[in-house]
Formats: C-alpha cells, structure tokens, sequence
C-alpha cells in the first residue's frame, strides 16, 4: 500500500479498515502516514467463541490479541448494532464514546419484491415451494439445524417443499462444510429435498428470495444479518436464531420468527407454522418490505460520513494552515 501510495504520488485523509486482518494493516500505515483511522469488526472473535456451534474451533488467540490492539487504537469504531458497541466496550475495553453505531444499508433499487411465481421459473423451480438459505458454509451459520428440522417437519401435505442452499465453503476451511452437511441430509432420508446450489451473483439473489415461502438463518452469531434484510426487502419472511445481530432486522411475529436456540423441534415448527399458513406467510413478507425500506444505502453511507467527518476536518486544516 504505502509503495502503491508513493509511486501513484496520492494523498489521503483517513483510512477506513474491515475485519481485524485489514485492521492490523490499518495501524500499521496510520503509524506511518499519521492518518486518522476508522475500523469495522464486521465480526468479534471473542462473541463467536462465546457461541460457537457444535464441533466449530474457538477463534485463535492471535485474532483475540489484534482486535483488542485495534479496539484501543483506532480513532473510530464503527459497530452494527447497539450491542456490538456493547461487545467492543465489554470485551475488548473499546471507549464508547469512539464507538458510532451505524446499520449497514441495501440497495432497494435491486432488493425488491416480484411475484413467487415468476421468481420461481426464473430460477428453475416452477411449480415448487422453496426454502432457503444463503451464506459460508460453516458451521457458524448453522445449517445442520435446518436439515435436523426439515427431517422432523416431514409432512405430505409439503412434498414439494424443497430447501435451496446457497453459498460455498468458507475459504479457511479445513474440511468441506458442504460435504458434511450432504452427507447429514443422506443420512436423514432429505438428500432429495435438498440442493447445494453453491455461490450465486449478487443480482440473481432477489430472485432466490422471492421465490422462497422463507429464508432460514440459523447462526449462532450474526454481527447484524444483511441477508435477513435483503430476504425481506425482496418479499420473504425470515426464520431467524434470536441472536442479537439477527433480532435487530427480524420482527418476531411480525416479519418472520426468531428462534431461541437450535433444537431442530422449535425450528420445525416454526417452518411448518409458515408452510400451513400461506396468507401469513405473505403479510409477513410484505412488513418485511416496509421494514427493509428503513434501511437504504444512501442512509447507511450518510450515517458513516457523519461519523467520519470530525476526524477528516482537523486533518485537512492541518493541510492547509500547518501548525
């Protein structure tokens, strides 16, 4: 960066990192430029091994270590939800008053409901109810809950329900989370309800969601949960874990459930409760549309400057009247 910064002859007024790896490369150039620096954890080592899933490894104690130095040192942490500030303060001793909690935003103008029907044939699946999934595969996220669930919740009246999951093993993987669960789904007799359907382009996903009766979220632990909003601007009722980054887009009752724990019987029923009742299923999906207009790029990216913008004024002045 710093060689790329010199040979381009640039100048910068702040720097703004993501997750803790690029946070430690942020500390590094804010030493040597003497910039300003602004952080988001997106997700916190010591939340995730506070609940981590079953057979899931604890973050590393050198990610521990790191996010505690940037917690201190960064001029500005900006967090998703009044608990991750929580989370920064508690854990990490971070200053709350150098914390801004800004929700991160969607764009509306791709996130929007169409009709299930349509929706299901451009994707493939006419004539099907859906479910779904979208995320890494790890298990972090969960998705052995789901299969646990969907075994119990086996009902003729919903043999054309099929669970669609969408997304590829995490890149630090040190076994295949898809193989893993393919082989849950064999040995629960669902392997032919369910499609591992891998990545998906970011503008195919509106379509995903409109066509699902519901989008699952099981995870044991979301900083915010953008897939959630994303699901419901597009028309879709969310199954959420009442995780504290998940409650904070899900309305249970309203907009979706939220689930406490991952006993696949809650999970089953809260899934059957939606397949039985369609017309609820819908209204869900359309507060969910009104709730996800709350949260626009355009407010996000608004919210972020504010924030931002007190560390940028004294450097520029800097630049201008040099003391």
């Amino acid at each position: 960066a710093l060689a790329f910064i010199t040979t381009n002859q640039l100048d910068y007024q702040l720097l703004y990192s993501h997750y803790w790896l690029s946070g430690l490369v942020a500390r590094s150039l804010s030493r040597t430029l003497g910039l300003p620096w602004v952080h988001t954890a997106h997700t916190l080592g010591l939340v995730k091994n506070r609940q981590l899933a079953p057979g899931a490894k604890p973050e590393p104690i050198e990610r521990i270590r790191a996010e505690g130095e940037i917690a201190i040192e960064a001029d500005l942490l900006v967090a998703s939800t009044d608990d991750e500030r929580e989370d920064l303060a508690q854990l990490y001793g971070a200053d709350r008053d150098r914390v801004a909690v800004v929700a991160p935003g969607i764009d509306l103008a791709t996130f929007f409901p169409m009709p299930k029907g349509e929706a299901r044939r451009k994707i493939g699946y006419p004539g099907q109810r859906l479910l779904l999934f979208v995320g890494r595969l790890e298990r972090l996220k969960g998705v052995e809950t789901i299969l646990r669930a969907l075994a119990l919740a086996g009902d003729r009246r919903h043999q054309d329900v099929r669970l669609l999951v969408l997304g590829e093993d995490s890149s630090n993987a040190e076994q295949s989370e898809k193989d893993r669960l393919r082989g849950i789904a064999a040995e629960l007799g669902i392997a032919d309800g369910v499609d591992f359907l891998g990545s998906v382009a970011h503008h195919e996903l509106p379509y995903f969601y409109a066509a699902a009766e519901a989008c699952l979220m099981p995870s044991y632990s979301e900083s915010f949960g953008l897939v959630g909003l994303e699901a419901q601007a597009c028309g879709c009722a969310v199954i959420a874990c009442n995780v504290a980054g998940l409650a904070s887009v899900v309305r249970d009752g309203v907009t979706g459930y939220l689930v406490d724990g991952h006993g696949p019987a809650e999970w089953a029923d809260r899934i059957l409760r939606l397949l039985n009742d369609p017309e609820n299923a819908e209204q869900m999906g359309r507060r969910g549309v009104l709730l996800a207009q709350r949260f626009p790029w355009e407010l996000a990216a608004d919210r972020v400057w504010a924030a931002m913008e007190p560390l940028i004024a004294p450097a520029a002045q800097d630049a201008v009247h040099p003391t």
